[in-house]
């Protein structure tokens, strides 16, 4: 993954459209690019990102930061308990039970909508996006 300004890029190639597109995972606004070219996409990317942060500035609102890995969860004193005697167990820790927990999850099929559209992020009720001409902030 490419990573600009602490966002790390996503990337995939559409065969049919002979188009690169990415998007930055792990932050709660959407920040999206396409490009035809390796350069074009790394531009794109950059751009996205700069115009996220432009619009945060401008909103006066603190941009979205990729997720820490760590998180609180609350759950049943029992299922905890039932939870660490397995990790122990199994011979680990318990963050590592949970992590190997939530990834066999993950890893199950899960029907995903398809993403359409330009380049962009997004922030509440607006939206930066980049066609192949120049960058508008348009209302969405």
């Amino acid at each position: 993954m490419k990573t600009y300004k602490g966002y790390e890029a996503q990337i995939e190639y559409d065969g049919d459209a002979r188009l690169f597109h990415g998007s930055v995972p792990n932050i709660r606004s959407v920040i999206t690019f396409a490009g035809d070219s390796v350069d074009e996409l790394e531009q794109a990317f950059h751009d996205s990102v700069d115009c996220y942060l432009d619009l945060c500035e401008r909103q006066g609102i603190s941009p979205a930061k990729p997720y820490s890995g760590n998180f609180l969860i609350r759950v049943d004193p029992a299922l905890h308990g039932r939870a660490a005697a397995s990790a122990s167990k199994a011979g680990s820790s318990l963050n590592a039970w949970m992590a190997d927990a939530i990834e066999e999850k993950l890893e199950r099929p899960v029907p995903s909508k398809a993403r359409a559209g330009t380049s962009g992020a997004k922030i509440g009720n607006s939206a930066v996006t980049k066609s192949a001409a120049k960058r508008v902030v348009a209302p969405s």
